[in-house]
Formats: C-alpha cells, sequence, structure tokens
C-alpha cells in the first residue's frame, strides 16, 4: 500500500484539528466523534517519495515520527503519551483512554487490489485504516465509507501490506576501532583495551623479581583486569556503534566474516604480510561498494580504510592531501554521515515491501555542504537512478540546507498554537509563495558578500520568482528531464535590483581570484538590459573582464535564436513575455481575489481578449497587464512579484480541457526552452573554471561516470555525460575522433528519446564508454581501431569483425523515426 495521509489526535503534543473545527464550511465526519462530541484529527499529506517536514523546536516534528511509526506498526501506545490538555484527559475509572491513528492508502500493486477485494472494497479505491484509542481498528473506504472492525487475522493482514518502518539511527556514529576477534564471530570474552593492555606490559616484573614481587604484582593489576565500569546507555551506545561497523564490512563491503579469522591469526602469528595483504583487499572491497566519493562532494579523493591495531582494526581516512586521519582527528559531521549513509546502504526491505525511511533531525551533526551531500542520498533511496523500486521518505529538520529548492511541494509545516491548541499543519500559506532560500545579493551587498557555487544573476527579484517557481513545477512534470530545469540546490538566482547593478556584481563574484564560481548573467531586451551587456563585454578578454560573452543571455537575442515568439507576435524582452494571455489573465484574476480581496468569479474578471487588444499598444505582456488590470479595477495595481507569483500557480494547478489548459502547455514549452538554455550554460559555465583547474577531463568524466554508475543508467543522465565530454574536447583531429564516436553512440542509443527511460544493452554502452578514452590516442597513431592487419592481405573468411563492424555494434537496434539525432558536437 501507498502511504499518502496521516491522522492524529490527542497524541503529546497533538490535541486535535481546532482549525478545522472552528471553519464555518467544515464538515463533520462520524468516525472522528468522541463520546464528548467531535474532534477532528490533525491531518497531513504524504508526499509519494520524500516529505519535508519543518517547524521551529518544539512544535511537534519528533511527535509526528512517533505518530506515523504507532500507525504502520503494532508498537504499543501508552496512556502516558495521552495529550496533556486535551478535554478527553483523565483519571477517571473507565474514561482513560490512548491516543487515536489513522492513515489513508492508495493500493499499488495486485496483492493489494487482491486485499481490498477480500475485505469487499473497490480494489481502486483509497482504503483509511483507523487505529482508535478505543475499541477494535476499523477500515472504511472513499465510496464506502461505513466503518468495518477488523479482525485480528485482517488487521495482521492489513498490516503486512503497509509500508515497512526503518527509522535512521541519527545518534549512532561509526565506532573507531572494532575487535577483530568479534568481527570474526569469536564470542570470547573481549581484551581489555589497548590503553590497558600496554599499562599491564608496562608493570610486568622483572626476570629477577622474587615471587614475592611477582604475586604482589598479580594482585596490582587485578583492577586493570577488571571490566570498566560503564552506564547501561553507554554499553548500548557501544554496542550499536560495533553493529553499524559490522554492517558496514560484511552487508556493504561484502566482506566475509571468516576473513577476519584469517586476519586474526595473521596478527598472532605475527605474519605481517598478509596482514597487509588481507588488509588491502578489505579496503579494496570497501573502497569498490561503498562508492563514498560520488555521495560526499566535500572531497572527490576520500578514502574510507582500515588499519591493523594489534587485536583491532581502526578506521582511518585519507584526504584529497594524501594523509591518513583517525576519526578523532576528523569532524563529528564526518563520522555521522558515514553512519547515515552506511545504514541506508545495508538496509534491505523485505521481500515485496515498500519502505517508509524516517529521520529526526539528521542535520544536527552536519555541516551545510554535508547535508546537501545527504539530501542527494534521500533523494536515490527514494528514487533510484538505476530504475529500480524506490522507498518513501518522511524526515523533520529545521535547516534550509535540509530543504529540496526544486520541490517546494515537498514541504509541510508544523507549528505549535497556544494554550490547549496543540500542534497544526499550516495549511493557510500559498504553496505557490515558496521562493529558493538564497545567499541574496542586492545592489549594496558589502565586497565580502557570499556568492552560491553556480550563479544565476537577474534583473529584480520578480525574475527569480518566475525562474525558480517555474523550474520547480517542470522539475515535478511527469515527463520533464531534469536537464530542462535548473537544479536549485546548486544554482543560485541572484536578483540585482537593476540591469545596471548586474555588471558591479558579476565583478564581485567573479573578480580576480584564480578559483572563480561559474557565473551566467540574464538580462531584458529593453535598452537598459541591452546597456548593462555593452558594459559586461566591454574589456578584451583575459584583461579585466568578468564574463565571457556566451554566458551572457539578453532575453531578444535569445529569443530570435531559440525561434520563440510571444503572444500576437510581440517581441520577446523579458521572461514575462513567454507567458500567455490566457495564463496572464488567470494569475491576474488571482492576484486580485488574494492579494486585494476582489471577487472575481461573481464579479468583473479580466479576460485574455483585453490584454491581447492592449498588446500592439503597450508590446509587452507586463505592461499590457498593468494597464488593463488598472481600468478592469479602477484605482488598483498588481505588483510584478506578486503577480509571478500567481503565475506559478497557475502552472501549477493546471486548468481543464479546453483554452486555459492549451495556454498553459504553451507557456510550459517555452520556459522548458529558456530554462534548458541557461541550464546548459550553467554546467558550461561550471566546465570551464573546471579546465582552468585540471586537465584530462575526458578521462575523468568517463571514470567518474562508470563508478557512479555500474548497473544502470537514464538516457538524460547520458546524454549530459556526452555534453560535458564534448565540451571538454580541444579543436583537434584526436578531438573530432571522439566528437564522432560520441555522435554515433548517442543516435544508436537513442539518447534524444525518452529522457527519462534506461539506456538499453548498458553493458555494451559501458564498454563503449570505457574505450572512448583510447580514440584520441588511436588517432593519433593513424590506424584503424580495430589494430587488424588490412583485409587486403587475409582471405575474407579470415577477417575477424572489428569493434565497429555490424556483427559486434547494436545497429539493429530499432531506429528513431524522421531525422537523425544531430552529433554531439553541436549539441545545444
Amino acid at each position: 500500500m501507498k502511504f499518502e495521509r496521516i491522522y492524529v489526535r490527542f497524541f503529546r503534543s497533538f490535541n486535535f484539528d481546532y482549525e478545522r473545527k472552528a471553519h464555518r464550511g467544515a464538515r463533520e465526519a462520524p468516525w472522528e466523534r468522541t463520546e464528548l462530541g467531535w474532534y477532528p484529527y490533525v491531518r497531513m499529506d504524504v508526499d509519494p517519495r520524500i516529505t519535508a517536514v519543518v517547524g521551529a523546536n518544539e512544535s511537534g516534528k519528533s511527535h509526528l515520527l512517533d505518530a506515523v511509526q504507532r500507525l504502520l506498526t503494532d508498537q504499543v501506545v501508552d496512556r502516558q503519551d495521552f495529550c496533556r490538555y486535551s478535554d478527553l484527559y483523565s483519571v477517571e475509572l473507565g474514561e482513560r483512554r490512548v491516543s487515536d491513528f489513522a492513515g489513508r492508502f492508495r493500493p499499488d500493486s495486485e496483492a493489494d487490489r487482491a486485499l481490498m477485494s477480500g475485505l469487499g472494497y473497490d480494489p481502486d479505491d483509497d482504503l483509511y485504516f483507523v487505529r482508535a484509542g478505543t475499541g477494535a481498528p476499523f477500515v472504511f473506504t472513499q465510496r464506502q465509507s461505513e466503518a468495518r472492525e477488523l479482525t485480528p487475522a485482517q488487521e495482521q493482514s492489513l498490516r503486512d501490506s503497509f509500508p515497512v518502518v526503518f527509522r535512521l539511527e541519527t545518534e549512532i556514529a561509526l565506532p573507531v576501532s572494532m575487535s577483530v576477534r568479534r568481527l570474526a564471530d569469536d564470542e570470547s570474552a573481549a581484551l581489555p583495551r589497548r590503553a590497558r593492555r600496554r599499562q599491564i606490559l608496562e608493570s610486568l616484573p622483572k626476570p629477577d623479581s622474587t615471587e614475592k614481587q611477582a604475586s604482589a604484582w598479580l594482585v596490582a593489576i587485578a583492577d586493570l583486569l577488571r571490566p570498566v565500569p560503564t552506564s547501561s546507555d553507554a554499553d548500548a551506545r557501544a554496542e550499536n556503534e560495533f553493529n553499524l561497523g559490522r554492517s558496514l564490512l560484511v552487508d556493504v563491503a561484502k566482506i566475509d566474516p571468516s576473513s577476519f579469522g584469517d586476519l586474526h591469526a595473521a596478527l598472532e602469528a605475527e605474519r605481517e604480510g598478509e596482514v597487509n595483504a588481507i588488509i588491502q583487499r578489505m579496503n579494496e572491497a570497501i573502497a569498490r561498494h561503498l562508492n563514498f566519493p560520488k555521495w560526499w562532494a566535500q572531497d572527490q579523493d576520500f578514502q574510507l580504510l582500515l588499519s591493523p591495531r594489534e587485536h583491532e582494526v581502526a578506521f582511518t581516512v585519507r584526504d584529497r592531501t594524501g594523509s591518513e586521519y583517525s576519526f578523532a582527528e576528523r569532524s563529528r559531521g564526518l563520522r555521522y554521515f558515514l553512519s547515515y549513509y552506511v545504514q541506508l546502504r545495508a538496509n534491505r526491505a523485505p521481500e515485496g515491501r515498500r519502505q517508509l525511511l524516517l529521520l529526526d533531525e539528521p542535520d544536527a551533526y552536519l555541516s551545510g555542504v554535508g547535508q546537501q551531500d545527504l539530501l542527494r542520498i534521500l533523494e536515490e533511496f527514494a528514487m533510484p537512478e538505476d530504475g529500480s523500486e524506490g522507498g518513501q521518505v518522511l524526515y523533520v529538520t529545521h535547516s534550509p540546507y535540509l530543504i529540496n529548492r526544486n520541490a517546494a511541494h515537498r514541504i509541510r509545516v508544523l507549528d505549535k498554537g497556544s494554550d490547549d491548541e496543540g500542534t497544526r499543519v499550516v495549511t493557510d500559506a500559498s504553496r505557490n509563495h515558496y521562493e529558493p532560500l538564497r545567499s541574496a545579493l542586492g545592489p549594496f551587498v558589502a565586497e565580502t558578500a557570499f556568492i552560491g557555487g553556480a550563479n544565476l544573476f537577474v534583473e529584480g527579484l520578480a525574475d527569480q520568482v518566475l525562474l525558480a517557481g517555474v523550474s520547480s513545477h517542470l522539475r515535478g512534470l511527469y515527463g520533464t528531464a531534469p536537464s530542462q530545469t535548473l537544479n536549485l540546490n546548486e544554482v543560485t538566482i541572484v536578483p540585482a535590483g537593476s540591469a545596471s547593478a548586474i555588471p558591479y556584481l558579476v565583478y564581485l563574484a567573479r573578480g580576480r581570484d584564480q578559483v572563480r564560481p561559474p557565473c551566467v548573467v540574464l538580462l531584458d531586451g529593453d535598452d537598459s538590459g541591452h546597456e548593462a551587456s555593452r558594459k559586461l563585454r566591454r574589456a578584451p578578454v583575459g584583461r579585466g573582464r568578468s564574463i565571457a560573452d556566451e554566458f551572457i543571455v539578453v532575453v531578444d537575442e535569445w529569443a530570435v535564436t531559440a525561434g520563440i515568439e510571444g503572444e500576437s507576435g510581440i517581441a520577446v524582452q523579458e521572461p514575462e513575455d513567454l507567458i500567455t494571455s490566457a495564463v496572464a489573465a488567470e494569475a491576474a484574476n488571482r492576484y486580485a481575489k488574494v492579494v486585494l480581496g476582489i471577487d472575481t468569479v461573481n464579479g468583473v474578471r479580466l479576460t485574455p481578449e483585453v490584454i491581447q487588444a492592449e498588446l500592439p499598444i503597450r508590446h509587452s505582456m507586463w505592461e499590457a497587464v498593468v494597464a488593463v488590470f488598472g481600468e478592469v479595477h479602477a484605482g488598483e495595481h498588481i505588483e510584478k512579484v506578486g503577480f509571478a507569483r500567481e503565475v506559478v500557480g497557475v502552472l501549477h494547478d493546471g486548468g481543464p480541457v479546453g483554452s486555459l489548459h492549451e495556454a498553459i502547455e504553451v507557456t510550459r514549452d517555452r520556459f522548458r526552452a529558456l530554462l534548458g538554455h541557461l541550464a546548459d550554460l550553467l554546467r558550461d559555465a561550471r566546465a570551464t573554471e573546471d579546465d582552468a583547474q585540471q586537465r584530462d577531463r575526458v578521462g575523468r568524466l568517463v571514470r567518474g561516470f562508470l563508478k557512479d554508475h555500474p548497473d544502470g543508467v537514464t538516457k538524460d543522465r547520458a546524454k549530459l555525460l556526452f555534453r560535458e565530454i564534448a565540451r571538454a574536447l580541444e579543436d583537434t583531429e584526436e578531438g573530432d575522433a571522439r566528437r564522432t564516436e560520441l555522435a554515433d553512440m548517442r543516435r544508436r542509443y537513442q539518447l534524444d528519446r525518452e529522457p527519462l527511460a534506461q539506456v538499453h544493452d548498458y553493458p555494451r554502452f559501458r564498454d563503449e564508454l570505457a574505450s572512448l578514452r583510447l580514440q584520441e590516442r588511436l588517432a593519433r597513431q593513424g590506424r584503424p581501431v580495430e589494430d587488424e592487419p588490412s583485409t587486403a592481405t587475409m582471405s575474407t573468411d579470415m577477417v575477424a569483425p572489428s569493434a565497429h563492424s555490424p556483427a559486434t555494434r547494436p545497429e539493429a537496434l530499432p531506429q528513431p523515426s524522421g531525422r537523425e539525432a544531430s552529433p554531439v558536437s553541436a549539441a545545444p
């Protein structure tokens, strides 16, 4: 069953939904009634992939995770968890009760549908399961709302279809060292720790000591041999850390436990060569299976290593400097990030069951960059890149770094009311108001202002809201490839305040440092935008120039090149000109209703026709909207940022089949073209900066890709790799050889079609990609790729098929209809 919504009441900080009860239009649900009246549940929708719950301290975030766990499992619900300020909190005989939980589930498999049929329900209907504080659990559906109590057997069958709860332990880190004997499943009594063993050895009596002195020594070391007294909590923590470390080595790195028995024997016998050989193979297994640098963006050369220490193995790390450190010499954030990563990698879902991952503020020990790395891991857990079935993720945080700025629709906000109100889910904030959390740069910032890792400079705040909102919307729209949108977790959209302020802000961002952040500029096609463009291009390349010409986008010039026309044939000069008149009219009407409180349903509405009539006069969609809005609503003014927000809302909500729906699709397509172009330029800008710092970019790209994607990849991600490789190639004969091979592979594997589909025949694709590194050398040698003798000197039946012959290459694969894909060197 797919988990869709959680209902909770009378549980810790959750009392009941007091806002819904107070609403005049609220409908009372019979299953929410109690002996004292109607107490509606607090409800929260759960995203099918990832749900981020944010809120202030003590707002009830952790209580929500506990409520989900109690709903989905048979964990005992204690009376001590009952909301203390509830009207139903009682100590009297017959009136004591426990908290209530409920959930809405959608059948997601044939087994789920069979279960629904067995319960007498429509197999495709949503199912509601209620674990009430009194009485037996019961179920009902949207169409059949009469409650049906479940027998214990029915309840167990239903629970077996629920997602399996996996709660990540955020307070457990990897151990510093581990007993080799225990890793080998030897449960013998553990030796004292190394420090105590050293004390014992140093206190040994001398060879000429008397029997009396030796007896005195035995008495003296008795305390050293006794276990160090610890609390039960410390013992449990140490045991959990050991189990986590063992899971890393055995479950993730696939090391056979008997290998630790071999290591123990080699250490005891002082066979140092064998010890080194075993440790080397173990470290290779860790590196191969863990692939940690893919996720730890702070150091791509990071290695986690095992080092032998008498009767233990210790975890050490090696960074980009080549130096080796113990955990004690590195930040706690690294240990805890490794812990989270290992728990996720070692976790296995039961056959045929989904998982629900719960995390309680995992940001506590992680830096901002570490939190962003963790966010990428959670995305992979929910949506594996190899196309396999993912789980659901529900986490709580109050850190902006753990919020995916590309997916604002996943955010849920909790707030705790006063007195007996309890925790509520905030629903009075429009889902369209979300803007990316950004490092704001205005025209009056200091020289030390912080710039993001990659930056898109725009003229004003409305541009930021519009581009960020539409990009997030398109990312969530099925069928839109990530490469056609901005990754707002990596790109900072910087509003300058005006076009004239952009040249100086770009100078601040780029400066004269050797390492510069990649930047792209987007300017309107009016006089001020063109003037700013001239200023940016004024200095000669390499002499004070902050940004190359190719990374300066003037909207009207781009529109002509891309063949994009505005409504009624107006020239596109700013992002607002990409909006159709029907979408603009709907957004303006929403603004009038939401911001100004004007009834646009029964009252006066602004229509697309009046906007279209104004366009030939104003030559601008925004100016036409302003003029018409002032005429329709006398004396009122529409503000540009608010209009941008409502445009995003119109696109997000869609429209009925008809003119508005078609207008929304046209607007989406226009913005998809602009955002895709900006995304390409930002990737090019990053590659340009990387090229300035590194050599052999092609080999590095291929090696990194093959390591990150051992089993499969989407066509969209493979296409991005090809584009990055093409960008890195030099204008030489060797570079042309690689371009030719890339173009051929791109056509044969149909990378321009169905971007979210998996690359077919992936083992062959990997082999051909790996051989790409040889094309430059082979072209330089001036011989055929197959390196075989000329067929002129051999009989035809002796000629082995070459790497490029039809016999060994997938030429028989289905080819795209119509014209062929363009070569990679000409890719957008």
